[in-house]
């Protein structure tokens, strides 16, 4: 999962993540999903 979720986000998002962030993340969004995308929503918002 944390493999796919690197690619991912790295070919889509152009954001540059080791496969460690990425398995962080997907702990992250594992754990609670809700905070997940709240943090998520406010990078892609930013301005």
């Amino acid at each position: 999962m944390a493999r796919v979720l690197h690619d991912f986000l790295n070919d889509c998002y152009g954001l540059k993540m080791n496969q460690t962030n990425a398995f962080r993340l997907v702990i992250d969004v594992l754990t609670d999903p809700r905070a997940f995308h709240e943090e998520m929503l406010k990078f892609f918002t930013k301005s």
